[in-house]
């Protein structure tokens, strides 16, 4: 898992991902109510969220999936469960991990059944 800034701890930093999750573009005003209600130094901050905030737009506006107009109707149900399982191991956010499987299923809907058994393979053969 990534880690944004070394003086966010782990809960701060995920909430300050979900927030971005929800504002991609946050005014100055978001950015400086969430570092009060966290109790940070805004300048300090700041440029932190500023990058964070411009890679999770870049983020939400593409991938694959958006790329196919594939959505979560489109993935198999058990596929994406499994897909937000494996990618969790990455990144806590659900929406994020969520986002990150529908864009590799948007490219094989078996996509995390073909991985967990080359996994399996390669434990085997190892």
């Amino acid at each position: 898992m990534f880690k944004i800034a070394q003086f966010l701890s782990k809960d701060v930093e995920e909430d300050l991902i979900n927030l971005l999750v929800k504002n991609p573009n946050p005014k100055d005003s978001v950015i400086h109510a969430w570092a009060e209600k966290n109790k940070k130094n805004v300048h300090k901050i700041e440029g932190e969220i500023y990058k964070l905030a411009t890679i999770a737009a870049q983020f939400l506006a593409g991938g694959r999936a958006k790329e196919k107009n594939f959505t979560e109707k489109d993935a198999n149900k058990k596929e994406l469960a499994l897909g937000i399982k494996v990618e969790a191991e990455h990144i806590a956010n659900k929406e994020i991990a969520k986002r990150i499987a529908l864009d590799h299923l948007a490219e094989s809907n078996s996509y995390y059944t073909a991985l967990a058994e080359m996994e399996k393979k390669l434990s085997i053969n190892e």
